[in-house]
């Protein structure tokens, strides 16, 4: 026979836990949403906990997301050009 007893001693504290289960799990969040959050993040005096708090999220992951979006704005300036050529047509 195995080590666990099963018996209830009234002397034992019993404590409770909960066990969560369910459609928990990831959220998807859209680029709309995503875009929403961090604009007010970027509001001046914004606190990034309280704004992550409101919408359930961890201040990391709004951080990430920030993060994220500064590195996609950086790679659409470099592949834009800095300058435009300027063509000249000459007169007559």
């Amino acid at each position: 026979m195995s080590g666990l007893d099963l018996t209830l001693d009234p002397e034992r504290q019993l404590r409770r836990f909960e066990v969560i289960n369910g459609a928990g799990g990831r959220r998807h969040w859209s680029v709309d949403d995503k875009a929403r959050i961090i604009a007010e993040t970027l509001e001046p005096n914004a606190i990034i906990s309280e704004v992550a708090r409101r919408y359930g999220l961890r201040p990391q992951q709004v951080f990430a997301w920030r993060r994220e979006a500064r590195k996609q704005a950086a790679s659409v300036q470099q592949d834009s050009p800095a300058f435009v050529p300027a063509v000249v047509a000459g007169a007559g």
